[in-house]
């Protein structure tokens, strides 16, 4: 059980030191100015970033219109037992939903911070 919190703890401690160094980072270029190139491709790192929010939403209220579908019908459920069956499975691809979409857009965010470091990262070498 221990090991499984400082593995939580180190996930979160890198993410962390991932956001502040590209905190200082973005500090640094607005220092050294930016240019319209530049600015350009921030923009368009920033319209990417929500197309691929806009895809997860629309796969998400797709997802959850299945669910809905599935969650409103009680086929087969025609005693208490399969009644309850049926209820517990409903709970259940319902959490699963949950895990995957929390699971899609962590993935989705740790994928910009990435993308955005990279970024600042080449721009600040071009500076210098």
């Amino acid at each position: 059980m221990l090991k499984h919190f400082e593995k939580a703890r180190q996930i979160q401690s890198n993410w962390l030191a991932r956001t502040t160094r590209n905190g200082v980072a973005a500090a640094q270029l607005l220092v050294h100015g930016l240019d319209a190139q530049s600015y350009d491709e921030l923009c368009g790192l920033n319209q990417a970033a929500w197309q691929r929010m806009r895809d997860l939403q629309s796969a998400w209220t797709n997802e959850w219109a299945s669910w809905l579908s599935f969650a409103t019908t009680l086929k087969g459920a025609n005693t208490m037992s399969k009644f309850v069956e049926r209820e517990g499975n409903i709970f259940a691809q319902a959490v699963a939903q949950f895990t995957a979409q929390a699971t899609d857009l962590a993935g989705l965010l740790e994928n910009i911070d990435v993308d955005y470091g990279y970024w600042l990262q080449e721009k600040l070498a071009s500076k210098t």
